[in-house]
């Protein structure tokens, strides 16, 4: 295989080279309307002249239905849950994070 080929043989197992990764440092803006969610991704990106300046930049929309929607939210609380029951998280973390967003 040259060295310029994405090998995904095992992307039925694993994902693949080709599986699109998104890194986001947060949520920007969340909408609804006629029955559809959407979410909008950021990330910090640093000054590239070394200024220390950062600029929050806002790079992907998630459009979701409702159902599918809450199914997330509902799995990601689930998982809050097992990470607090397995020690990957504290109740102190997710309370301090809860507490930023009614404030």
């Amino acid at each position: 295989m040259a060295d310029d080929e994405i090998d995904d043989s095992k992307a039925s197992v694993f994902p693949g080279a080709s599986f699109s990764t998104a890194y986001a440092d947060g949520v920007v803006n969340l909408a609804y309307n006629s029955g559809v969610f959407k979410f909008y991704l950021s990330r910090v990106d640093p000054d590239f002249g070394g200024n220390g300046d950062n600029q929050v930049t806002t790079f992907a929309q998630v459009v979701m239905n409702g159902s599918g929607f809450l199914n997330m939210l509902s799995f990601f609380n689930s998982s809050i849950e097992q990470f607090i029951k397995d020690g990957r998280l504290t109740q102190e973390q997710v309370d301090a994070a809860r507490a930023t967003l009614t404030s």
